[in-house]
């Protein structure tokens, strides 16, 4: 099926002309817009690609560590993402079949991991919780959606691991 609708496509084409989806709008509406989506969709244009990792059971509380990103401690980073790393989270983030559109859980957002993407206007934040495999994104520091990402927690799960080798409760996580 795959292979016909590549040749129906190909077929309506001409070699000068490229074929461009169009993004899905619950993602940018997620995400915060085009904007975000942009950046998001292409990493390797990113100025700031970078991970924390956070307590996200002592948010709003008073901590050792005086150092925040959306109100919970930073535990350690930033770590700088490798391309590999880059490009999966783009993929990630941009495909429709990563997100739960239709569920919604009954657990506390407690995020471990938290993703800083920017560029020179636009800086995305992405939280991390896998405890319920939900994402929270902010927009310029202004919290702009939430959403289930179940079908990718093996795609995020490796990302993670491999960005902080050293954090026994991450290491631990299946």
């Amino acid at each position: 099926m795959a292979a016909l609708l590549l040749a129906f496509l190909s077929g309506c084409v001409n070699g000068n002309q490229t074929i461009t989806l169009r993004p899905d709008q619950r993602i940018q509406t997620l995400m915060g817009g085009e904007a975000a989506y942009a950046l998001v969709a292409d990493l390797s244009k990113a100025k700031t690609c970078e991970a924390y990792r956070i307590d996200g059971y002592a948010r709003g509380a008073k901590a050792d560590k005086p150092k925040k990103l959306h109100g919970y401690p930073i535990i350690s980073g930033p770590v700088p993402l490798d391309d590999a790393s880059k490009t999966t989270l783009s993929k990630v983030f941009t495909n429709p079949n990563t997100y739960l559109w239709d569920v919604a859980k009954a657990c506390e957002f407690l995020p471990g991991v938290a993703l800083r993407l920017a560029d020179e206007k636009t800086q995305v934040d992405a939280l991390i919780c896998f405890s319920c495999d939900e994402f929270e994104f902010y927009l310029n520091g202004k919290r702009v959606g939430h959403e289930d990402f179940d079908p990718r927690r093996a795609d995020l799960l490796r990302i993670a691991k491999k960005l902080f080798p050293q954090d026994d409760k991450i290491q631990a996580l299946k």
